[in-house]
């Protein structure tokens, strides 16, 4: 768990110092969804929604900021789906 957080928190940094970056921004939310797979994993299924949500936020800004991008619309669609699967194992 404390790789995940740290990861998450260098991710955090480079995506604040450089926020016009859409690859810091990207990996920011990467890390946001691998740390909802831990927790997920781990039973702690509130915290995996927040994390799910915290990178479907920032997916969903990089796929309005970039509308050729289809990727960024994929990861919004993957994560609502990680989303729904967890809300549905509560």
């Amino acid at each position: 768990m404390k790789a995940f957080e740290s990861a998450l928190a260098i991710r955090q940094k480079l995506a604040d110092d450089n926020p016009s970056v859409t690859e810091s921004q990207s990996d920011l939310a990467e890390s946001h969804n691998n740390l909802g797979f831990l927790l997920r994993d781990i039973g702690q299924l509130a915290e995996a929604l927040k994390a799910y949500e915290s990178a479907l936020g920032i997916w969903r800004k990089l796929a309005d900021a970039n509308p050729p991008s289809s990727s960024f619309r994929v990861a919004c669609k993957e994560s609502q789906q990680h989303r729904r699967r967890d809300e549905g194992n509560r």
